[in-house]
């Protein structure tokens, strides 16, 4: 959904609005509207019923009935879509202010410990040297490795075996005597700890503006900027204009561009952004002075926003970073497998097809 720019006063907006064209650098937030695909379900009528039954001893004139209760309801049997997803720039719905000092990008990935245990330390070292994970072994330890004679072909021909199937043996049993054997026998368990990657954190991108109106034009600029960012922020109702909407639709997303240049010839700079939601907005009216304009409106605002990525990156992301396209690919530019860069023996990005 598109801002009515002409009831509300809006357009294209930017800030500092007097001396804009003298900037060396700037930060642009494009609106993103986002149009789902049709889908069309074909439901299928199911039919419950349920038989209540009278109690024994009931007169037949009594109040108690037999009681036949049918419910009929509908179930999804097929789902199909009959359009793609659009992704939408909406054109006049943008705001350019000046790039903030120290932005900082993270990132960050998710690695856990993972305690191997006896029997997945067994298998990671077998997995590691090449060798097979066939017959009675395997058996073994697919099922926890409970066969004492069969785990201890892992451990055949070691001092430690005997010592070893006595914890082995007591697995099961109560902890206290388990941990009698190991102190007994001086030796325990190894967790066999290592780091396992399970994915990557998605994003998040803060932004801190002081924007100080220097004239009446730039209040009037500075109100709209902070209208822009809560309007696209917000959900829509479904249906919408309903107090009591049965369901919300996702809010825009927005195309972030840290740009450098003079009079006009602007160039990316940074890491590309993939579309964000604004998570969190905050504006603060008049933090360090008391005084307003003429018309009432506060001479500072301190605007802080909180953006999160709408997806993790991959590798491809960043071998195709340094490509001004790289902004464009999620508007499907390359169908679902884009050209990748030619890479160099090391794996360093090559120029590639953009």
């Amino acid at each position: 959904m598109s801002l009515n720019r002409k009831a509300l006063g809006l357009g294209p907006l930017k800030f500092p609005k007097d001396s804009h064209d003298q900037l060396k650098s700037r930060i642009s937030f494009q609106a993103i509207q986002i149009d789902p695909p049709t889908m069309t379900p074909t439901f299928t009528d199911t039919v419950t019923s349920t038989q209540i039954k009278e109690p024994e001893g009931t007169p037949s004139d009594g109040i108690f009935k037999t009681v036949k209760n049918v419910v009929t309801g509908s179930a999804v049997e097929t789902l199909s879509t009959a359009t793609a997803t659009k992704i939408i720039p909406l054109q006049g719905d943008k705001v350019e202010l000046y790039l903030p000092i120290a932005f900082t990008v993270s990132d960050n990935f998710q690695y856990e410990q993972s305690n191997l245990g006896m029997a997945g330390g067994a298998v990671a070292n077998i997995l590691q040297e090449g060798g097979d994970l066939t017959g009675s072994l395997w058996g073994g330890i697919k099922a926890g490795a409970s066969g004492i004679l069969d785990f201890m072909k892992i451990f055949a021909g070691t001092e430690a075996a005997t010592r070893l199937a006595a914890i082995k043996a007591m697995e099961y049993g109560p902890a206290s005597i388990r941990d009698a054997v190991s102190v007994a026998g001086r030796i325990t368990v190894n967790p066999n700890l290592r780091t396992r990657f399970s994915g990557t954190n998605i994003r998040e991108f803060n932004f801190q503006f002081k924007l100080i109106a220097k004239s009446q034009k730039e209040s009037v600029e500075i109100k709209n900027i902070v209208k822009f960012f809560r309007f696209h922020s917000y959900p829509d109702g479904v249906p919408p204009g309903n107090d009591f909407s049965i369901a919300l639709n996702y809010p825009n997303l927005f195309k972030i561009r840290l740009q450098s240049g003079s009079r006009g010839a602007f160039k990316n700079i940074g890491t590309p952004i993939k579309y964000s939601y604004l998570r969190s907005i905050t504006a603060i009216y008049n933090p360090t002075s008391p005084v307003l304009h003429a018309d009432g409106a506060p001479t500072e605002v301190d605007l802080n926003l909180s953006f999160m990525e709408y997806k993790p990156l991959r590798r491809r992301d960043i071998l195709l970073e340094d490509k001004d396209a790289a902004f464009d690919l999620e508007n499907g530019n390359f169908g679902a497998n884009p050209p990748m860069p030619e890479t160099d023996k090391w794996g360093n990005a090559k120029e590639g097809p953009f």
